[in-house]
């Protein structure tokens, strides 16, 4: 009894398996009868090559492929009438319009896209050659009919430095005295010459014929060029070296820098003996308000003592008489500087903007010093000087320097800019 209803089972089983496979093929075959397909192989039709990748869809709907390694596409579709549409790089599109597609057939269509020339428009870049730099230095330098040598914003830069007289001393053949001098192929201040933007610059001291090198920042600088040898467009005043600083005319951006430093003079800070006169209320700026004026009876003439003893006694007597001296307790030399430059939009062109101030003060001190005077002996007597007289002194000074500068550089057109630099310089 098991065995037959395990039979039955078994044809059960079977029968459901076949009925399920003939539905399957029964809707197959009613969803294939429901579509057709375009077919085909896209190509060029300059020399019947295949196109790889070419895009073909049905224009207006997202429905389509890519061409495959042969050029060919195969698409199934519902029966209707079509626009092909049909792109590949570098290539014209092309659109076949009223490609009929039956139910249950393929239609064949071969596609050949013409080659399509693509006009570049012609791109022009320009710019401004930088002059900040080791390659540009090289380049003015081997530019330069005379024997110059030069030193960038960039090499500054990385050497740190902060002003002018600190970087130039890095050319070779330059040193600096006294932290702002400056002395070119062994030769004094007195035969060298410095400008700022090709116009000299005089010096602040009556004493010397070099300006002082640290009054300027380096942030501000392009380029140092020292000019070794002469030629006609340089100033025929100079023998050792004409130092030629060049300053940023349109900064890249917006910069501020501002220092300060501080010194101590072991003979002079914070000694209590240091000597000093009456000060006026602007010594402090390095000149003062009148009070060391000479009198206007003096500015007409001395007279002579035996024509008009009257007037020279009233000559005399207008000078001040306080010859006192005063004890006072100098603090710390300092030394500040300031500077900012930017670029900015001005009636449509661009305006370069710099500005720097820069401000020193500084003292010294001896005491229990000694001046004399003395005679030469005859051979036979002495081989030593005889003192006419032997006088002891001590003696302060206070040195104070600034400086300001400002440059503006106003650029007209690709080619032309004008600009103007203005400076101030205070020594006393």
């Amino acid at each position: 009894m098991s065995e037959l209803f395990a039979l039955n089972t078994d044809k059960v089983m079977r029968c459901k398996i076949s009925c399920l496979v003939f539905c399957l093929s029964i809707l197959s075959l009613t969803v294939t009868a429901q579509t057709g397909t375009i077919k085909g192989v896209v190509s060029s039709s300059e020399n019947g090559e295949t196109l790889i990748g070419a895009a073909v869809v049905i224009k207006g709907t997202t429905t389509g492929m890519s061409t495959g390694l042969d050029g060919d596409f195969m698409i199934d579709v519902k029966p209707g009438s079509y626009n092909i549409l049909c792109s590949f790089i570098s290539f014209g599109e092309k659109t076949i319009e009223g490609v009929v597609v039956k139910e249950g057939e393929t239609t064949e269509l071969n596609i050949k896209l013409d080659p399509a020339g693509i006009e570049i428009t012609g791109v022009s870049v320009e710019a401004r050659a930088l002059q900040n730099t080791e390659n540009a230095v090289q380049n003015i330098q081997r530019e330069s009919t005379t024997v110059m040598d030069a030193i960038s914003a960039q090499q500054i830069s990385r050497m740190g430095d902060g002003d002018a007289a600190a970087a130039v001393r890095r050319v070779s053949g330059v040193s600096i005295e006294g932290g702002k001098y400056l002395t070119v192929r062994g030769l004094g201040d007195r035969y060298s010459k410095t400008a700022l933007n090709g116009i000299e610059v005089p010096s602040l001291d009556p004493d010397r014929n070099s300006v002082q090198m640290d009054m300027l920042p380096t942030n501000l600088l392009d380029n140092i060029q020292v000019v070794k040898s002469f030629t006609p467009d340089l100033p025929g005043s100079f023998s050792g070296g004409y130092v030629n600083l060049i300053t940023k005319d349109f900064p890249d951006q917006a910069s501020l820098h501002l220092s300060a430093g501080f010194g101590v003079n072991e003979n002079a800070t914070f000694n209590n003996n240091y000597i000093t006169s009456r000060r006026s209320s602007t010594d402090l700026l390095g000149f003062d308000d009148g009070l060391r004026d000479v009198p206007l009876e003096a500015m007409t003439g001395v007279p002579d003592r035996y024509v008009d003893n009257d007037r020279l006694d009233q000559v005399t007597r207008s000078f001040n008489k306080d010859m006192t001296l005063q004890n006072r307790t100098p603090g710390p030399n300092m030394s500040y500087s300031f500077s900012i430059g930017d670029q900015i939009p001005f009636l449509g062109k661009s305006l370069g903007v710099l500005a720097s101030i820069n401000y020193s003060k500084s003292n010294s001190f001896y005491q229990n010093g000694f001046v004399g005077r003395y005679n030469v002996p005859s051979a036979s007597t002495s081989e030593q000087l005889n003192p006419r007289f032997l006088l002891q002194d001590s003696k302060a000074s206070e040195e104070v320097l600034w400086g300001a500068m400002t440059s503006f550089n106003y650029r007209l057109a690709k080619d032309h800019s004008i600009g103007i630099n203005l400076i101030r310089n205070q020594s006393g």
